[in-house]
C-alpha cells in the first residue's frame, strides 16, 4: 500500500521584497501561492510564479523566496507517496481537482477534526500522486519493490510511531538481521540510525515551522520522553532544541512567519 505523511503545513503571509534566505527540507515541500507574485530561485535559476501557482522543492535542493507583491503562501512537505518522483520547478495551470485538494489541506490545516494528521497525511499524498498522474511521471510498480527500499518508505512515514526492528523485518518477511545487513548495505546505515535521523530531521523542520512545544515536538517524532529527545537532539545537532529554533528563526526573514500546524 502507497503510504504518505504530511511532515509540515504552516500558512506564511509574505511582504513585497522581504526575500528569505536559501535554505532546504529533508522532505519534499510544495508551496501554494494563494496570493502574490514573485521569483523563486532554485538550483541557482530564477524563475517567476503568481497567484494560482505551485512550486515543488525536492528534499536537500537549496531555494528562496523573493516576492515582488504582498501575499499569502501554503507550504507543506511530504514524505512517501513517490513525492521524490516530483520535478522542481513551478507548476502553472493545476487541474481544478488538485487546486480543490490543496485548498481542503488548508481548511484541515484550521480545523479542529478527529484524526487530523490523517486527513492532512491522505490529501497530502492525493496532491502528489494527482500531479504526478497529470505529468505522467508515476511508475506504475509493476514489480515489487527491494526490500531496503521498502523498509526506507516505512521508516519515512511512521517515524511518528513506536517501531521495533523486529516487527519492520517482520512486516517484510525477513530477519531483523538480514534487514540490518541490507539496509546498511543499501541505504548507507543502520535502519535505527536512519529512523534516528529522520525524527531529528523531522523535528528541525517542527522547531522551524510551529510554535509546538519542545514537549509536543518530541510526541510528533515518536519520542514520548522530551528529556530523552533533547539529549539526541543535543547529541546530533550540537544544540538544545530550543536554541536550534531561535538560532534558524533569527536566520529567516521571511514576513511576519505567523505558522499554523496540525495537532
Amino acid at each position: 500500500m502507497t503510504t504518505s505523511r504530511c511532515v509540515f503545513a504552516a500558512e506564511i503571509p509574505i511582504e513585497a521584497n522581504k526575500s528569505c534566505p536559501l535554505h532546504n527540507h529533508t522532505c519534499t515541500e510544495l508551496v501554494y501561492y494563494s496570493q502574490g507574485s514573485g521569483q523563486l530561485l532554485q538550483n541557482g535559476a530564477r524563475i517567476a510564479y503568481k497567484t494560482g501557482d505551485l512550486s515543488v522543492n525536492a528534499p536537500k535542493v537549496e531555494h528562496s523566496d523573493h516576492p515582488e507583491t504582498d501575499g499569502l503562501q501554503f507550504c507543506f512537505g511530504i514524505s512517501g507517496c513517490y513525492a521524490e518522483q516530483l520535478s522542481t520547478g513551478i507548476y502553472t495551470d493545476l487541474s481544478h481537482e488538485t487546486t480543490q485538494a490543496i485548498l481542503q489541506l488548508q481548511r484541515e490545516l484550521h480545523a479542529s477534526t478527529p484524526r487530523k494528521q490523517a486527513r492532512l497525511d491522505i490529501l497530502a499524498g492525493w496532491i502528489t500522486l494527482n500531479l504526478l498522474d497529470t505529468l505522467n511521471q508515476c511508475e506504475a510498480p509493476s514489480e515489487p519493490k527491494d526490500q531496503s527500499k521498502r523498509a526506507r518508505e516505512i521508516l519515512d512515514t511512521r517515524y511518528h510511531e513506536t517501531i521495533s526492528m523486529d516487527d519492520l523485518a517482520g512486516s517484510l518477511h525477513i530477519s531483523a538481521d538480514h534487514l540490518r545487513h541490507i539496509f546498511k548495505r543499501d541505504i548507507g546505515k543502520s535502519p535505527i540510525n536512519y529512523l534516528i535521523q529522520k525524527r531529528i530531521d523531522v523535528a528541525c523542520e517542527l522547531l522551524t515551522f510551529t510554535d509546538h512545544s519542545i514537549q509536543e515536538i518530541a510526541k510528533q517524532v515518536g519520542l514520548e520522553n522530551p528529556y530523552y529527545f533533547s539529549r539526541i537532539f543535543r547529541n546530533r545537532m550540537s544544540s538544545t532544541p530550543s536554541q536550534y529554533r531561535k538560532d534558524v528563526r533569527s536566520g529567516m526573514n521571511h514576513g511576519a512567519m505567523q505558522r499554523h500546524r496540525n495537532d
